[in-house]
């Protein structure tokens, strides 16, 4: 994992379910998202260690989106 955006207000996923995860965090490696979760399940220090800590209290999470065409 190279950069953990955590604490967000809401991440909006975007999935098929268009789930909304309040207090949820996002784990990218890369350029790629590589977990995702909510307060319940946030990763443990040992698992972020050397990543970049984004706290997004506050904030609305979202996916970037690449238009294909």
């Amino acid at each position: 994992m190279d950069v953990l955006i955590r604490n967000a207000d809401l991440i909006a996923t975007v999935d098929d379910l268009r789930r909304e995860i309040r207090g949820g965090w996002i784990a990218l490696t890369g350029n790629l998202i590589t977990g995702i979760g909510g307060p319940e399940n946030v990763p443990t220090p040992a698992e972020t260690s050397g990543a970049e800590v984004i706290d997004a209290a506050g904030c609305l999470v979202t996916p970037g989106l690449i238009n294909t065409h």
